[in-house]
């Protein structure tokens, strides 16, 4: 069952009495002794919480209502919920969709709502979070109450056009009162969310609250609390660095096999508003290419889970070909979502240094399989060893004992200049010719990472003879020499 909608199962008993002697009985009277209109308002207030109806129930609003199609709100309304629970195919569950919005846009608030969230779940239309975010807002105005739990759960996790804000979701689950405005009230307490943390009035409310939802994830957070479970690992400082903002980005190709020999690394699952840290699972994530564009892929996540897949990279985005990851629910709310299903989309990648070490950024484009919904924010860093060198440049580069190491030593096109640092440093550096003493710049005085530095010069425009390298690191002097042919 979706944890957007299980709220309306609770309700269906509450109107199921209260409307049960004037419909029910009512049957017993003859066809024309009501009038369509009261059929219609009834059959409407049963099937506005159809999560639990019964096949009898059903039979009897049929034929209760089956000679009253007015034109009005309630005969669409009636007739499109009737059509969701009968419907044998994908066009009659459209049609019964065309009906309940029909009903929607002719002012019904129940409809306006329903429509919403089967926008939301792509049910008898395309799925389309904008055009369910704009439904729920017209029901609100039309006076649903429900619409603003389901406006509070958008802002919550930041869904369709409605960017990420928890207070906004708090105000908005506070005006609508439904059982599951008040469980996400209760969660949000519980992590301190858009609200003043406390567990304990947290937990209560769950208590309180009694449906299925709020007392499985009540459950859950007693054996969490109890177990001393700690899931925010923001003591990582790779990670924590990055949410202060202290990496600098740079974003690079990849659709040049630049995923060529990056493997190990860690994938991060950040909450809804990407500033706390909720997971983070070592992985390695293993590409062949096949040419520049086209590769395969192998995934490992928490030592045990593969995936193996095709791949294609166009500039900074990797697109991964039926990538699909499970994960345990970190705060399930129904037995069937302990585990929650990711289908990894794509990959956006960067490069970023720390520490003297360098490392891919890929920010992931994910769904949510349970909730058919986007994922909260996910990211991947992966150690990044890739030095764009030929086997041959790079043993004869990490032979060389200078400060300023070359490949080739005599040149006749490009040539490469390589250095580490090991620490954060000023860099300036130039070449020149031992004879003229002409300069040409080649490093203009920057602040350069700790790590390896490597420059592909090409040379072929330059004089024959000797040259000087000149770098400047800071205060330090450093030269070697290089012969151009």
């Amino acid at each position: 069952m979706p944890t957007f909608l299980p709220f309306k199962k609770v309700f269906l008993v509450v109107v199921f009495i209260f409307f049960g002697c004037c419909f029910i009985y009512g049957q017993e009277e003859s066809v024309d002794s009501l009038k369509c209109e009261n059929r219609l308002r009834v059959a409407s207030q049963y099937l506005a919480y159809y999560e639990n109806a019964s096949d009898s129930l059903l039979e009897e609003i049929a034929h209760s209502t089956s000679n009253c199609n007015d034109g009005s709100p309630n005969a669409f309304f009636v007739r499109g919920m009737l059509g969701l629970y009968t419907a044998a195919s994908e066009k009659e569950m459209a049609s019964a969709f065309k009906d309940i919005e029909q009903a929607a846009q002719l002012g019904h608030p129940k409809a306006a709502t329903t429509t919403g969230m089967l926008y939301k779940e792509g049910t008898g239309c395309v799925l389309n979070l904008e055009a369910s975010e704009q439904w729920f807002k017209k029901a609100y105005k039309l006076g649903d109450l429900e619409a603003a739990y389901a406006l509070g759960y958008f802002y919550l996790k930041g869904l369709g056009t409605i960017s990420q804000n928890y207070r906004r979701a708090v105000k908005w689950f506070e005006r609508s009162g439904y059982p599951m405005a008040k469980h996400w009230l209760a969660f949000c307490e519980y992590f301190g969310y858009g609200m003043p943390k406390n567990s304990t009035n947290a937990l209560k409310n769950l208590e309180e609250n009694g449906i299925e939802n709020s007392l499985f994830l009540h459950s859950f957070l007693e054996e969490y609390a109890k177990d001393s479970v700690n899931i925010s690992l923001q003591g990582q400082p790779l990670v924590e660095a990055w949410l202060q903002g202290n990496l600098d980005e740079k974003t690079i190709r990849v659709e040049n096999k630049r995923l060529k020999g990056v493997e190990k690394g860690v994938l991060i699952e950040l909450d809804w508003s990407g500033n706390d840290v909720k997971r983070i699972d070592p992985i390695e994530f293993k590409t062949i290419y096949k040419d520049d564009e086209s590769f395969k892929y192998r995934l490992v996540l928490q030592d045990s889970i593969l995936l193996e897949g095709k791949g294609m990279a166009y500039e900074n985005e990797a697109y991964y070909e039926n990538a699909q990851l499970g994960f345990e629910n970190l705060h399930p709310d129904h037995e069937v979502d302990t585990q929650l299903f990711y289908a990894i989309n794509t990959v956006s990648y960067s490069r970023v240094a720390f520490q003297g070490e360098h490392y891919l950024l890929g920010f992931v484009d994910a769904w949510n399989i349970n909730y058919n919904e986007p994922t909260p924010p996910m990211i991947l860093f992966l150690k990044d060893e890739y030095t764009g060198l030929s086997e041959e440049e790079e043993t004869t580069l990490n032979s060389q004992r200078d400060f300023i190491k070359t490949y080739p030593n005599t040149f006749e096109s490009d040539f490469l200049i390589s250095y580490e640092l090991d620490k954060s440093a000023s860099v300036w550096g130039e070449l020149v010719h031992y004879a003229t003493l002409e300069n040409i710049p080649i490093v203009a005085g920057e602040i350069q990472d700790s790590g390896k530095h490597i420059i592909r010069y090409d040379g072929s425009g330059l004089k024959s003879g000797l040259y000087v390298i000149r770098l400047q690191v800071d205060d330090q002097h450093y030269t070697k020499l290089i012969v151009k042919k």
